[in-house]
């Protein structure tokens, strides 16, 4: 795996570089220009990105966004971006990076540093790949998110395509259509549009969630000996 770090160099620079290459086993490289950054990113396929804002008083959630937006002209895929500040960056900032995803945290204390690295590459390849769907049930209805990592974001449909999902959600691989639609007492065509709500609205809030790999098989259908069946790929998780 290959970690690039981004800042004005200084002697605290190489035992930063060593300190996490011996913590994380990683090819460790460093630049001292975004640009430049950017550009060896694309060319080496750069998992980690740590990029010192403070140090090169860069704007942090724009520096966010602007690797995000090369990995995705690139066709690669966005590395783990870790922003690093000496000062505590403003509260609102920090939370626009959380909404992408990215962490944000205090350059001098480095074995935090190393800790996330590990974790965030950990979930992104070796963890099982799949989706998580967290599905509340509350006074008589049912609410769906999907999630990635600590966040979630709900799964926009009405009442009777979320008694679809909990439905799928049940403990077997699959369901048979028409046993779907005789339980919510609908047409097999209902129990398709209902899926197909699902399918869509999923997507949706993984977009929402910039989720560079969207799982387009979290709610599925397909003929089988037997007749046509419907699915929930996706690890659930009942609240």
């Amino acid at each position: 795996m290959k970690a690039l770090i981004i800042e004005k160099y200084s002697s605290a620079t190489r035992a930063f570089m060593e300190g996490l290459r011996d913590a994380t086993g990683f090819d460790v490289s460093y630049r001292d220009d975004l640009e430049e950054a950017l550009r060896f990113m694309v060319e080496k396929h750069i998992d980690t990105m740590l990029v010192n804002v403070g140090n090169l008083a860069l704007d942090p959630h724009a520096v966010a966004e602007t690797i995000r937006s090369r990995a995705k002209s690139a066709l690669m895929r966005s590395p783990q971006i870790v922003l690093l500040s000496v000062a505590p960056l403003a509260l609102n900032e920090v939370g626009m990076c959380l909404d992408m995803q990215v962490r944000c945290m205090l350059r001098q204390f480095a074995p935090p540093i190393y800790e996330e690295v590990r974790a965030g590459f950990w979930f992104r390849e070796t963890r099982t790949r799949g989706s998580t769907i967290r599905i509340e049930h509350e006074q008589g209805h049912y609410y769906l998110y999907i999630c990635v990592g600590m966040f979630s974001e709900q799964i926009e449909v009405g009442g009777q395509p979320s008694r679809l999902a909990a439905m799928l959600a049940g403990g077997r691989a699959s369901y048979l259509l028409e046993t779907l639609a005789d339980e919510l007492e609908v047409c097999r065509q209902t129990i398709k549009k209902y899926i197909w709500e699902l399918r869509h609205s999923c997507l949706r809030a993984q977009r929402k969630l910039l989720v560079t790999e969207l799982d387009e098989n979290v709610f599925w259908m397909a003929r089988h000996p037997g007749g046509t069946r419907c699915g929930i790929t996706a690890k659930v998780i009942w609240d």
